[in-house]
C-alpha cells in the first residue's frame, strides 16, 4: 500500500492480518474489482468478502495445466475473466460462479416416529425408547443442483459422512442416549453449505430410567433385608447348635466327672473293703492262732494228764477231765464264730464248696478253711486235735472228694477257689 505521507510502500495490514489469505497469493490483475488468490487446490475470488467472496474454481479444472508461479487472471468483460494456461486460456464468467455457489444451509420440513410427526420446538428432541423408525426431511429451496450430507454421532461414535439425494434421512432401533446429528447441502463441485445441527435424545427404557432405578433399589434393599434376616437366622440356628453342643459337651464332662467321682468312689470303697477284709483277715488269722495256742495248750495238758493217769486215783474224775479238755479242744461255738468271720473275709466260700462238692462234711469244710488260710500240717492237727499222719489222711482224702489229681495242688486250688 502505499502512504503518500510517508512517500513509500508499507504492508497492507488490513489484508495481510486474515486469515484466508495467509495461505495463498493474489493473482489478479488491478483493473478486476474482485480479488483472486491462489491456494493449494482452489482459486478463490475475494474469500473475506460476505457477497462473492465464497466462489471459487476446482483444482480440477486447471490441474497440472497453471504457469506455476506466474498465475494471471485479466479482465476480458465486465462478467468474463481470463486465466493463463500453459497450453491456453480459461475463461470464466464469474455471473455464472455466482449462482453455481449459492448453496444455503439445509432446513427440516418433517421429523416423524413411526410415521408420527412430532414437535420440533422441543430442545434436544426426545425420542421413546424401542422399535423407533426416525424419517427426517430437509431441503434447500433456495440452492439448486445439490444433495445432502448428514453424520450421526453420540459420545460413543463417530459415523462417516453419508450422502442423500432425496432430502430423506432415516434411522431404526437406535439405542439410548444422546445424539448429533449434521446435515448440509452439497453441491456439484464438492462445495458445502453450513451444518445444520439437530441433537436429540432416545430416552431410556424403564428399567434404565429412574422407575427402574427405584424398582432397582427396592429389589436391592429387599435383597439386603432377606441375606440380614436370613444370615441372621443362619447366627441364631449356629448359636443354638452351639448351646445345644455345648450342653451335650457339659453333660459329657458332667457324666465323666460323674463317673469319675463314681470311679473314685468305688475305689475308696473298695480300700475300704480291702482295708476290712484285710484287718478281718488279721482278725480271723489271730482268732486263728488263739485257737491253736489254746488247743496246743490243752494238748498238752492232756498228755500231761495222760502221762500222770496213774496218779490219779479217781479214773472217773480222769476220763471226765479228757473228755472236757477234748470239748473244749473240739469247742462248736467257736467253731461257729470262726466259719462266721472266715465267711465276711471270704464271701460264701462254704457256701460254694457245698454246693458245688456236695459230699464234703463239716470236718471237710473245716480242714478247706484252714488250708486257704495257709496253716501248716502242724497247726491244723492242733485245731482238729489229731495227729500229723492224721492231717496227711485228710488232705488226701479231700483231693478225692474235690476231683482233684494227685499232681494238683490242695492248697493252691483252695487259694484260688471262688
Amino acid at each position: 500500500m502505499y502512504e503518500p505521507l510517508l512517500d513509500s510502500i508499507l504492508p497492507f495490514n488490513l489484508l495481510n492480518d486474515k486469515e484466508e489469505v495467509k495461505d495463498g497469493y493474489i493473482i489478479s490483475e488491478d483493473d478486476i474489482q474482485k480479488l483472486a488468490f491462489k491456494y493449494k487446490n482452489s482459486i478463490n475470488f475475494d474469500p473475506f468478502s460476505n457477497g462473492f467472496g465464497k466462489a471459487k474454481v476446482s483444482e480440477e479444472y486447471f490441474k497440472k495445466r497453471l504457469i506455476t508461479g506466474n498465475e494471471n487472471i485479466s479482465k476480458i468483460s465486465d462478467s468474463t475473466l481470463a486465466l493463463n494456461l500453459y497450453d491456453g486460456f480459461m475463461l470464466i464468467n464469474t455471473a455464472n460462479l455466482e449462482n453455481a455457489i449459492t448453496l444455503k444451509k439445509p432446513i427440516i420440513e418433517k421429523l416423524s416416529i413411526n410415521n408420527k410427526a412430532i414437535d420440533l420446538k422441543t430442545d434436544p428432541i426426545l425420542i421413546p425408547f424401542g422399535n423407533n423408525n426416525i424419517t427426517i426431511n430437509v431441503s434447500s429451496p433456495l440452492s439448486s443442483n445439490h444433495t445432502f450430507e448428514y453424520q450421526l454421532s453420540n459420545f460413543y461414535f463417530k459415523a462417516p459422512w453419508v450422502e442423500t439425494k432425496n432430502g430423506i434421512l432415516e434411522f431404526s432401533n437406535l439405542s439410548d442416549g444422546s445424539y448429533t446429528l449434521l446435515i448440509n447441502t452439497k453441491g456439484s463441485k464438492q462445495s458445502k453449505s453450513s451444518n445444520l445441527r439437530i441433537d436429540f435424545k432416545v430416552l431410556s427404557p424403564w428399567y434404565k430410567d429412574t422407575f427402574g432405578f427405584i424398582i432397582y433399589a427396592l429389589l436391592l434393599l429387599l435383597s439386603a433385608l432377606t441375606i440380614y434376616f436370613l444370615h441372621k437366622r443362619k447366627i441364631k440356628k449356629e448359636q443354638n447348635l452351639l448351646k445345644i453342643k455345648y450342653s451335650k459337651t457339659q453333660k459329657k464332662l458332667l457324666d465323666e466327672r460323674a463317673r469319675e467321682n463314681e470311679k473314685e468312689i468305688i475305689k475308696l470303697k473298695n480300700e475300704s473293703l480291702e482295708n476290712e477284709v484285710n484287718l478281718k483277715s488279721k482278725q480271723l488269722a489271730n482268732s486263728a492262732m488263739a485257737l491253736i495256742k489254746k488247743n496246743e495248750t490243752l494238748q498238752h495238758l492232756k498228755e500231761s494228764f495222760i502221762k500222770h493217769k496213774e496218779n490219779f486215783n479217781n479214773q472217773y474224775l480222769f476220763k471226765n477231765l479228757i473228755k472236757q479238755l477234748d470239748d473244749s479242744i473240739e469247742h462248736k461255738d467257736e467253731w461257729e464264730l470262726f466259719e462266721y468271720n472266715f465267711n465276711q473275709v471270704h464271701e460264701a466260700f462254704f457256701n460254694q464248696l457245698k454246693a458245688q462238692f456236695s459230699e464234703l462234711n463239716k470236718k471237710d469244710l473245716k480242714a478247706c478253711a484252714y488250708i486257704k488260710m495257709n496253716l501248716t500240717t502242724k497247726e491244723i492237727s492242733t485245731l482238729f486235735n489229731i495227729s500229723i499222719r492224721g492231717v496227711e489222711t485228710l488232705r488226701y482224702r479231700l483231693k478225692g472228694k474235690l476231683n482233684l489229681a494227685k499232681s494238683d495242688s490242695l492248697k493252691g486250688f483252695l487259694q484260688n477257689f471262688n
